[in-house]
């Protein structure tokens, strides 16, 4: 039986070119990029091209949220989802958009069964998710783009998004079987879970890895989550509250006219935080003019007020007040003044690094939770045609 020879690189090549090994025939055989056909450097410009076109338009519109992918196979739907490919349970009704495929994951999340239930129950039973569905609606404005030019009603405009950040969550290994107890919720849960899930996906839209916390646990009153940004290092925590209103949103309790702020912004710095943090708190208000409702806004910032001089050193980095009310909208109704605001502090009980870029991330995120993904591989599509154009206006030689 023969002995194995190994040839160690530092030693002289056994070709005799008195070279080491490593230097001679052990040398990797490299092929320069000028050396390739020009075919395939051209080929090779255009994939970077679009790649780089196509991460630029995702995260302009979409921030740092996942892209929905899609491919077809033997004439099915597959869609990558946490690691792995998902196809339509009905082979009739394959997704032909984004905006199916998100709202058939948050079925089968939630549970089809569990749909099935609610779906039976009396108007004033159903669970608002449903009722969510079962009014959605929308309006085709222009017939050469019906997918563009969609004009969705509240109802509709809830439903998609709350499919939407279930699936940026998802992608992320955050959705735990609790988290979709709580959505099933009827009573005042939802409107909480929600708010949270927004938060969540606002988060990871910024750049965020994220850290869920349970407060279930038992181990204190903890915030929402640990949140690093991916592009500094930094570590925050994050809060998330939301006004309640009795009657919306499942909420038991909260009345309409009054906007009690203060006693949200207290329990929320009352978290065991160790770290720099932010808080949010969603106002729900069904209609918010920000230029003139002089009074709410007054109103507002007395709440905000409140907590500065009340807790001047237990305060966050910044607070950052939303209001979309998709949910108010009705079918003969814009959906109006869905908006938000970023106050920084002062004096927050924590210094933050990089402050200027971590608030500016956080806050390019709000601006766009607006967008939803129009189209499967919408940035690959958007890549593709601006090189084609670029291409058609290229001088020829």
């Amino acid at each position: 039986m023969s002995k194995k020879t190994t040839i160690r690189p530092h030693r002289k090549c056994p070709c005799g070119s008195k070279k080491k090994y490593r230097n001679c025939c052990g040398k990797q055989k490299t092929i320069s990029f000028h050396d390739l056909p020009n075919e395939t450097q051209e080929m090779m410009r255009d994939l970077q091209l679009k790649h780089k076109i196509a991460t630029q338009y995702h995260n302009h519109h979409m921030g740092q949220t996942p892209e929905i992918v899609s491919t077809v196979f033997n004439g099915r739907r597959l869609v990558a989802l946490g690691g792995g490919l998902v196809q339509s349970d009905n082979p009739d009704r394959d997704w032909q958009e984004p905006s199916e495929f998100l709202t058939s994951h948050l079925k089968t999340t939630l549970g089809n069964e569990w749909f099935d239930e609610e779906s039976k129950k009396s108007l004033e039973e159903r669970h608002i998710v449903l009722n969510w569905a079962i009014d959605g609606k929308y309006e085709v404005l222009d017939t050469d783009k019906p997918i563009e030019s969609r004009k969705l009603n509240g109802s509709a405009l809830a439903y998609l998004h709350l499919a939407y950040d279930l699936f940026v969550l998802h992608n992320k290994g955050h959705v735990t079987d609790k988290f979709i107890s709580r959505l099933k919720s009827n009573d005042q849960n939802f409107n909480g879970v929600r708010y949270e899930l927004f938060v969540l996906a606002t988060m990871i839209r910024a750049g965020f890895d994220l850290e869920p916390f349970d407060e279930t646990l038992g181990v204190g009153k903890v915030t929402e989550c640990r949140a690093k940004h991916i592009a500094t290092g930094v570590t925050i925590q994050v809060e998330a509250k939301t006004r309640n209103v009795k009657n919306v949103l499942g909420a038991t309790e909260g009345r309409a006219m009054k906007i009690r702020l203060y006693d949200k912004l207290r329990d929320a710095i009352e978290k065991d935080v160790e770290q720099p943090y932010i808080i949010f708190v969603d106002l729900n208000f069904p209609e918010l003019n920000v230029y003139a409702e002089n009074e709410k806004i007054e109103k507002i910032q007395e709440e905000h007020k409140k907590l500065i001089e009340h807790h001047p050193h237990n305060l966050p980095n910044a607070i950052v007040y939303t209001n979309i009310p998709f949910h108010y909208a009705r079918d003969d109704k814009d959906v109006a003044n869905t908006a938000f605001g970023f106050i920084k502090i002062n004096k927050p009980k924590f210094e933050l690094e990089n402050e200027s870029v971590i608030l500016n991330a956080v806050h390019c995120a709000l601006g766009q939770y607006q967008y939803l993904p129009g189209e499967f591989n919408e940035s690959e599509k958007y890549a593709e045609a601006v090189i084609s154009a670029m291409k058609k206006r290229k001088p020829k030689d």
